[in-house]
């Protein structure tokens, strides 16, 4: 088994906070990370799963259900299907604030998100749960099978490239005509796979909601809404632009990704190495790929953004601390990088410390300007050692 990076935080939590939750897209691994933490702690511990109606039973009176099991931890997985039961757990902990008393498990959606937030404000700790990291693989598992197959622990470890992408392909299908509807989408099967399909041929630009709205014949509104919902649900990542300064013409639209690359893959109908390397993707492909290792390891005190002007200065990532811009990388799928005219202009405009350029593979060496160039494996301790990582 893959032991999951979260776990640290996780073990902090649950000796502080009288409420865990742990969030995800479905299949990323909260479920077996919390049958695993209920197996280490024997008859502590019970687990529920909401979608089961055999466990939906058992709450048929939630208050007298909870309260007698006091003495446990209580793990209710798809904690979004029951909005109605987080009041009653604000009042249980509010009586009893023992550590550890629910971890709930659940598949962001604007209701779990609202609910928990308002209702358990104080009395609650979320963490985030990534698909499988890079810094998260165990030997023997290749870079290059990570970034074809994605972080998906089903993916992943699959036998062959095909039964994962085989996967892949009918947990797209699940995720669009059962999941989602689950977490609220009203939007026709058939609509949210051809925007989906779009938004993995856009994957790494900017995103135009006109443009999408116009090719699907909907309204803007509809495409914006939509779009949230995919972003809460954790299938995309909306990086937004940094304004660096004020008197820059600077792009002001977010970049738009895939988050996991082997569901990009899926969507793009790239199914081997071989696929991946003949694909006029590869590139946006590579870059998708490291920013999610980045960003799924980055601390809780530094938010990602990238940079661009409309006088062509651009870089891939800047990484600020409150008002500092601490790092600046940009991502090359190339064996010998170059320092373009446009991330010349962005390097200096950023002023960030640290200048890296990640690549598939070099050992580590500077360039001019002070640029570093890592590969993915070499730069953990760099980015480690200027205090961005947790």
């Amino acid at each position: 088994m893959i032991k999951r990076s979260i776990s640290v935080a996780f073990s902090n939590y649950i000796q502080t906070f009288p409420v865990v939750a742990l969030i995800g897209a479905r299949q990323v691994g909260k479920t077996t990370f919390a049958k695993e933490y209920a197996k280490q702690q024997g008859d502590k511990a019970l687990y529920l799963d909401l979608e089961r109606t055999s466990d939906r039973n058992k709450l048929r009176d939630p208050e007298l259900y909870l309260q007698s099991r006091s003495d446990k931890t209580i793990i209710l997985d798809e904690i979004q299907t029951m909005p109605d039961i987080f009041p009653l757990l604000r009042s249980l902990v509010d009586d009893n604030r023992k550590p550890g008393r629910f971890i709930l498990l659940g598949s962001a959606s604007p209701v779990l998100l609202q609910s928990s937030s308002e209702t358990l404000a104080g009395r609650i700790a979320t963490i985030k749960m990534e698909p499988i990291h890079y810094r998260e693989l165990t030997k023997g598992i290749l870079m290059e099978n990570h970034w074809l197959r994605g972080g998906f622990p089903e993916s992943l470890l699959s036998n062959t490239d095909s039964t994962s992408y085989n996967w892949r392909e009918q947990f797209i299908k699940t995720y669009i005509e059962r999941d989602l509807p689950a977490l609220g989408s009203a939007l026709d099967p058939l609509r949210l796979q051809q925007l989906l399909n779009i938004l993995a041929d856009i994957h790494g630009g900017i995103l135009n909601y006109s443009s999408i709205a116009q090719s699907m014949s909907v309204s803007v509104p509809t495409i914006q809404r939509y779009i949230d919902f995919l972003e809460h649900a954790f299938i995309i990542r909306r990086l937004q632009p940094y304004h660096i300064n004020a008197t820059k013409r600077i792009v002001k639209a977010p970049r738009i990704y895939i988050t996991d690359s082997g569901m990009l893959h899926s969507l793009l109908e790239i199914e081997t190495h071989d696929n991946l390397a003949a694909s006029s993707k590869l590139g946006t492909s590579w870059e998708g790929y490291v920013l999610q290792q980045i960003i799924a390891n980055i601390s809780e005190r530094i938010t990602p953004y990238y940079y661009r002007t409309q006088d062509g200065a651009e870089i891939d990532l800047l990484l600020q601390r409150g008002t500092k811009t601490v790092a600046a990388i940009e991502i090359k799928y190339s064996s010998t990088p170059t320092l373009t005219k446009g991330s010349v202009l962005a390097f200096a405009d950023s002023k960030a410390p640290l200048k890296i350029i990640i690549t598939p593979k070099a050992h580590g060496y500077t360039i001019n300007n002070n640029v570093q160039v890592h590969s993915i494996k070499t730069m953990w301790d760099v980015l480690e050692a200027n205090k961005l990582i947790k």
